[in-house]
């Protein structure tokens, strides 16, 4: 117990979970807000991708005196849609099982199988984020991006799962 703050391994955990909460409410708030959160990015959005430039010419990078509405760009509403709403569920089941899991921990029960299950499940949920993200990198190359933090966290789920 870190005598200073007054902290303790129970503090923890219930922040923790206060913060599990909020991040599963975002997620639940999230999949009634996804379409516009799509039209959104699909505006303000000028990313360029294999699909964006099927027929058009290679572009001139080292051209810097473009001006607006000069780079015409194909519409991503409906692929951003379709990822948000495959990556809010996988939140989803993930949050699920960082519940279970914590649950687990509160009850002292640290290294049983469950949570194995668990983190399996959250590293499996991270990885098809990751293959989502780099699907939709094909529309704009920036998600690619972050599609390697998604595959950085599986990993290191694998890697905590393996301790238990």
């Amino acid at each position: 117990m870190d005598k200073k703050f007054n902290w303790s391994k129970m503090h923890s955990l219930k922040l923790s979970r206060a913060m599990m909460v909020c991040m599963f409410m975002l997620l639940i708030a999230a999949l009634f807000m996804i379409p516009f959160m799509a039209r959104w990015y699909a505006l303000i959005s000028m990313g360029e991708g294999v699909f964006d430039n099927i027929n058009a010419p290679m572009p001139d990078v080292y051209n810097t005196t473009r001006t607006a509405g000069a780079i015409k760009s194909v519409d991503v509403t409906i692929p951003v849609t379709i990822m948000l709403y495959i990556c809010d569920v996988l939140g989803i089941i993930a949050m699920l099982s960082l519940n279970t899991l914590l649950n687990n921990i509160i009850k002292e029960n640290v290294f049983v199988e469950q949570n194995t299950q668990c983190i399996r499940a959250i590293s499996w949920c991270c990885y098809f984020v990751g293959l989502t993200l780099l699907f939709f990198g094909l529309w704009r190359f920036s998600i690619m991006f972050m599609s390697f933090f998604a595959f950085f966290m599986g990993m290191i789920m694998r890697v905590l799962k393996n301790v238990f």
